[in-house]
């Protein structure tokens, strides 16, 4: 009988202001849907434009002789996967024409779910030398990757990106 009542008194002094607090917080944080709506727009957008200049800056430097730091390791793993049939002097111009447009498609909002779609096509291509040039991309197999891995994996983020902005169906155009 003690223990009940200790039970209740403790809930009544300890429990009941902090349920005041939470509701009060949580009202106070709270928001309509339609402001919800447009504040998880205006992120997935920013997301969008970050991820295409993302795509724009790399795929324009491509253009160029030696001012991507990745030129070298996409020559050479487009190169393997055709089979020798693209050589990094026709491939590296496909593959910055393909970047610099799926860049341009998610600045612009243009064509969104194509360049999406592209997206993950070319993340797959991006994540093939971890596997075909691994004295390249590792320091210690599967333990430790070299800059050239490292660069290879922050395309996971970019394909997190990708999810979040064609799972935002409001966002697209």
């Amino acid at each position: 009988m003690r223990q009940t009542i200790t039970s209740s008194l403790n809930k009544e002094i300890f429990v009941k202001p902090f349920a005041g607090i939470s509701n009060f917080l949580g009202a106070f944080f709270a928001a309509s849907e339609v402001c919800e709506r447009e504040k998880i727009n205006w992120r997935v957008n920013i997301l969008r434009w970050g991820l295409g200049f993302i795509y724009l800056w790399f795929g324009a430097l491509k253009f160029f002789p030696d001012l991507s730091s990745a030129e070298q390791i996409a020559g050479t793993t487009v190169e393997m996967m055709s089979f020798g049939y693209l050589t990094p002097a026709v491939s590296l111009p496909l593959l910055a024409f393909w970047e610099t447009l799926i860049g341009l498609s998610l600045l612009t909002g243009k064509f969104q779910r194509a360049a999406i779609f592209s997206l993950y096509f070319h993340i797959a291509g991006t994540l093939t030398p971890l596997v075909l040039l691994p004295e390249q991309t590792w320091r210690t197999p599967l333990i430790a990757a070299s800059l050239e891995g490292q660069y290879i994996f922050k395309n996971l983020v970019s394909f997190g990106a990708a999810l979040v902005i064609n799972s935002a169906p409001s966002c697209r155009k």
